[in-house]
């Protein structure tokens, strides 16, 4: 073959890589179906950019993509011969008539988009009051707080089945992904464990690291479609979600102060899980975002309703 293609090595598949994308997984929607225990449902994905450069992104994997034994944690360029591995299979990347990046990298170049639309849930965390915070506490204590919260944090959405997408300030955006255009109720009971979850930790720094009160936390969800995309530039690309389903899971989270809530989630996530867990405790509401010209429903509770709505669904 000339053009790129990927050998895995367990099965003895080659598989050519035509087009401009292709994800890698357990489920069947994926381009390259990976039937392995250690292969996730939604793994990682291959991208073709403008420049003919491939890169390999990892969509928040549990057992991690590797390239030439170093895990994947940013978008990582991929050349011919490169060792891939998802979580315990072993491919082997090839394309001999492409040109080395180094040789097509220019200083400054145009930002190349990844052009690939999915169903997602986004996730914003936020800490309430950390101005204060930071007035309360000791800046070397902060740095080891704020480092093991956004530790804690990345571990309870790995296992959770996401991948934290970015840290902004004391604010984490994380992701899940969901099938092509359905939305299992499933999917979003892990995304809700993984955020009671994310809250019990963060009530506990407050003890190890000898802080006057615990840390509160608010947190909005949205669910939608969004493109992954590279903002960054070839030599540093930053893989992330963009649309309108990220805006309005920053301003979802943001209404929770006017609202007096901790937690608020737009109508396309309740939908899907008030199946799940009822809707005795949360309370529909309106807002009215900037920039929007008609006002979103959102669904409100604290995170003690969330606790008791969740410990009605059995164990799965």
């Amino acid at each position: 073959m000339i053009g790129p293609h990927l050998v895995i090595h367990g099965g003895a598949r080659t598989i050519a890589l035509d087009g401009r994308h292709w994800t890698v997984g357990r489920s069947a929607d994926n381009f390259i179906v990976i039937d392995e225990v250690s292969i996730s449902r939604k793994h990682a994905m291959l991208q073709r950019l403008e420049d003919e450069q491939v890169y390999l992104i990892d969509l928040g994997s549990r057992n991690g993509t590797f390239v030439n034994d170093r895990r994947v944690t940013v978008p990582t360029s991929v050349r011919d011969s490169d060792q891939i591995r998802f979580g315990l299979v072993e491919c082997t990347f090839h394309w001999p008539g492409a040109l080395r990046p180094e040789t097509m990298i220019a200083v400054g170049q145009a930002t190349s988009m990844l052009q690939v639309r999915r169903l997602i849930s986004v996730v914003v965390i936020d800490i309430r009051d950390y101005t204060g915070l930071t007035r309360r506490t000791d800046e070397q204590v902060l740095t080891r707080v704020m480092a093991e919260w956004f530790r804690l944090i990345g571990g309870i959405v790995h296992a959770g089945g996401g991948y934290v997408d970015k840290s902004i300030g004391d604010a984490v955006m994380a992701v899940w992904f969901h099938g092509q255009d359905r939305i299992e109720p499933q999917d979003l009971l892990r995304v809700t464990r993984a955020l009671a979850a994310i809250n019990a930790a963060t009530q506990t720094l407050h003890e190890t690291f000898g802080l006057a009160a615990p840390i509160r936390i608010a947190a909005g969800v949205n669910t939608g479609f969004a493109v992954m995309g590279n903002t960054g530039t070839a030599e540093r690309p930053d893989y992330t979600a963009l649309g309108d389903t990220v805006n309005a899971a920053f301003r979802i989270e943001s209404a929770t102060r006017g609202l007096a809530k901790e937690i608020a989630v737009g109508e396309s996530t309740w939908e899907p899980l008030r199946a799940l867990l009822g809707d005795d405790l949360f309370e529909r509401r309106t807002i009215e975002p900037k920039g929007y010209d008609e006002p979103l429903v959102v669904y409100t509770a604290n995170f003690a309703d969330l606790a008791t709505l969740l410990a009605r669904v059995p164990p799965r």
